[in-house]
């Protein structure tokens, strides 16, 4: 609901939807009330029409004035705000506070009333093995710090360690010390097999990235996480993706990830309806893939939509070649007509429109698409 207003607040202009209130002495009958309609304009009983929007109310009664000066002898005017429409409220910013450092999830969190440390950690998927709870510390908006001890169930439920959070506080959870130089490994189908830094809050996508992404032989469904005094954990990807957040794997240090490799695939990609891995035997050659293959491979090989003859065969560790692949069909000893192998990336080019190149479509692979990045 709109307040009455202070009198006369100086510096106000009046816009649209403001209602104010004439008074004129000593003649009473020019008294009168209007509101500011939404072209600006005020209409006054006996005054008439004023350009009002824009005006203080000092203006406004010097307005009024002037106007019945050519009717009334020094005629004594008061106009008082009845309404003024409120300023626009700005959006309010959400309450949070930030958890950094040895978590699973490091990021922004909403501040909700009495929320304490360890609550917050919580929510942020929970803190790492190696992480020094002894030493949480909290930074708050005017950059005082403050560091609490949560290592054990006593300090979780002292009210002096488990503080309560305020809006703009940062958490800080490092790792102990001795751990900061903490490893993980990948080995398998990655660009760049081998060891990497732990950092705190990394998951299994980051060590990929980190690793140059996937090769298009990873068997993204039997990754193979190996920590210390636990059994072997087979992961997979796709069903991890299909968890949004929550499927993320987060690492620790030493753990080690083995990446496998599908067998007897190929990828077909580029202008076709359902590119992604396909199936082959062993020893089969191009022709026989889309001719003698099964039905979604002939499909794919539809000279309307696909530039047949500029076909390329990506093999792993080797230069593209380019088939023509319309005379591949029509002559089964035509010297393009090669023997497949495991892992190779069959590139079919639109015949119409944007001809990008094969690595423009490495994300075709699956749903996990953008992990992809070398042959």
């Amino acid at each position: 609901q709109d307040q009455p207003p202070p009198a006369n607040p100086p510096a106000y202009r009046l816009q649209p939807g403001d209602e104010v209130a004439v008074t004129v002495f000593p003649q009473r009958e020019y008294e009168c009330t209007g509101a500011i309609l939404p072209d600006g304009f005020l209409y006054l009983k006996n005054v008439g029409r004023i350009r009002a929007a824009g005006m203080t109310i000092d203006e406004l009664t010097q307005a009024i004035t002037r106007i019945l000066e050519r009717e009334l002898v020094r005629p004594q005017v008061t106009v008082t705000p009845v309404r003024l429409t409120p300023p626009p409220k700005e959006p309010e910013t959400p309450r949070q506070v930030t958890v950094v450092g040895a978590v699973v999830r490091s990021g922004p969190i909403d501040l909700t009333p009495g929320l304490r440390v360890r609550k917050a950690l919580d929510l942020a998927g929970g803190t790492h093995p190696q992480a020094d709870l002894k030493n949480v510390i909290i930074i708050h908006r005017n950059l005082t710090k403050t560091i609490v001890d949560l290592s054990t169930i006593e300090r979780v439920q002292d009210p002096e360690h488990n503080i309560i959070l305020q809006d703009g506080d940062s958490i800080e959870v490092r790792l102990l010390p001795g751990q900061q130089n903490a490893y993980v490994r990948i080995l398998g189908q990655v660009a760049n097999p081998g060891r990497y830094e732990f950092r705190p809050g990394m998951t299994l996508e980051d060590l990929i990235l980190m690793a140059g992404r996937l090769t298009t032989l990873a068997d993204v469904e039997n990754l193979q996480l190996r920590r210390a005094n636990q059994p072997v954990r087979t992961i997979d990807l796709l069903q991890q993706q299909q968890k949004g957040f929550e499927g993320k794997v987060p690492l620790e240090p030493d753990d080690e990830v083995f990446v496998p490799e599908c067998k007897d695939v190929v990828i077909v990609i580029g202008a076709v309806a359902n590119p992604g891995r396909r199936r082959f035997v062993p020893g089969q050659t191009v022709r026989d893939f889309f001719v003698n293959g099964s039905p979604e491979n002939a499909a794919a090989a539809n000279p309307a939509i696909v530039a047949l003859n500029d076909v390329q065969l990506v093999r792993r560790g080797q230069a593209a070649v380019k088939l023509n692949l319309a005379e591949v069909i029509r002559k089964p000893d035509h010297k393009d007509n090669l023997a497949l192998q495991n892992g190779d990336v069959l590139f079919l080019p639109p015949r119409l429109g944007n001809r990008r190149t094969v690595l423009d479509y490495l994300s075709q692979i699956g749903p996990l698409g953008w992990l992809f990045g070398v042959f």
